[in-house]
């Protein structure tokens, strides 16, 4: 049997739902995950020692863990309830890996394969000019003119001018939200 995808997000999600366990540690848990581990039983032997040997985190008992697997298990099925997937950084392209403070999951709506083709970030400030705001608009259509992905963080002002900018020129684009998929913020994005 061989480890899916979907399953190690779960376990990822997992290490991240303990109290106190933010992305940086969540990587000390994973920089020593072995190769072989396929078997849940084994993976929550593997965090319960791991949760010792990593400085300030608290250790966690194999109870504990398995308790946190299952709420993981339920927010990763939510994600995919609500017709989305989740990423894990198994599954990221190189630039995304190797940058400075990659995150280790991504939970996604619409067409996450996207996110392995060449792009650009269009960002700026929430209270543009006018002059500002068309100026991002008409650089999300020349981006999608040349078949980039056009980043943003769907916020008001210039990340929307390149959404829209790129919808526009019939590209693709990819909003990155911080507060996750359940809630949309700010409201007046939601449509774009």
């Amino acid at each position: 049997m061989s480890l899916d995808s979907r399953e190690f997000s779960v376990w990822v999600q997992s290490v991240l739902c303990i109290p106190k366990v933010g992305r940086k540690t969540a990587w000390k848990v994973f920089e020593e995950f072995p190769d072989g581990i396929e078997e849940e039983s084994d993976f929550l032997d593997f965090l319960a020692e791991q949760s010792i040997k990593i400085p300030r985190m608290k250790p966690v008992a194999q109870s504990d863990a398995s308790g946190y697997l299952k709420l993981a298990r339920g927010i990763i099925e939510k994600t995919y309830q609500n017709k989305g997937s989740v990423l894990n950084f198994r599954d990221f392209p190189p630039k995304l890996s190797s940058s400075v403070d990659p995150p280790l999951l991504l939970h996604c709506l619409g067409d996450a394969s996207i996110i392995h083709e060449r792009g650009a970030a269009v960002i700026g400030t929430r209270e543009p000019t006018e002059f500002g705001y068309n100026k991002a608009e008409e650089l999300g259509v020349k981006l999608a003119h040349h078949k980039q992905v056009v980043i943003s963080g769907l916020a008001l002002g210039c990340d929307t001018g390149g959404h829209a900018g790129c919808l526009m020129g019939n590209g693709k684009t990819i909003a990155v939200l911080a507060h996750g998929l359940d809630s949309m913020y700010p409201v007046e994005n939601r449509e774009l």
